[in-house]
């Protein structure tokens, strides 16, 4: 009984999960609007690829031509062990990106992840991400990406105006602090 119970559990659980997220994934999104920002204009493909170990770049792969960017943006969270259930609008986020010969780009991106508050078990959670959360991350590194591999001159957008106030942030719960990478206090651009 106990372990149906918890079988229960843990289909909703996902269930939850899909729902908050979507089933656009970073790729997909991705895709969409850099075939209409990046490949329309320039006849580039880009592809975004998830990387969970990104780090900052090293002098070999700056050479190599790859640049990063850091930011932050709103994301839910629940955690299985107590489904406690937050909001936070400071979930880190990395990128690396280049431009390669033959005409494609390379994207790649690092989800930083969160401890519960309530429970405290110290599993990491990875936060589910509203599409129109995607898209607004997405287009801010796409900007970065016109502005930096193809020299436009952009202007900086103020996309802090409409984020969504949470509990302050508690650098104890965030993988990004622990790790001296948390992004809410780097600028746009």
């Amino acid at each position: 009984m106990k372990d149906s119970l918890l079988r229960q559990s843990k289909k909703s659980f996902l269930k939850m999960e899909m729902n908050l997220e979507g089933s656009q994934t970073w790729q997909h999104v991705f895709g969409i609007l850099q075939d209409t920002e990046l490949h329309e204009t320039y006849r580039h493909v880009w592809t975004l690829q998830i990387n969970n170990t990104l780090d900052e770049l090293t002098f070999s792969q700056r050479q190599q031509g790859w640049k990063i960017y850091k930011t932050s943006t709103f994301a839910s969270f629940r955690c299985p062990s107590c489904r406690n259930f937050w909001n936070s609008a400071k979930v880190s986020l990395t990128f690396h990106y280049r431009l390669v010969e033959h005409k494609r780009g390379e994207v790649r991106l690092r989800l930083f992840r969160q401890v519960c508050r309530s429970c405290k078990n110290d599993i990491m959670l990875t936060g589910s991400f509203a599409r129109d959360k995607k898209e607004e991350v997405l287009m801010r590194l796409i900007n970065k990406i016109k502005r930096n591999c193809y020299k436009e001159d952009i202007d900086i957008v103020d996309y802090f105006r409409e984020m969504k106030i949470t509990k302050p942030h508690e650098a104890s719960l965030c993988e990004a602090c622990k790790m001296g990478k948390c992004s809410r206090e780097e600028e746009l651009f």
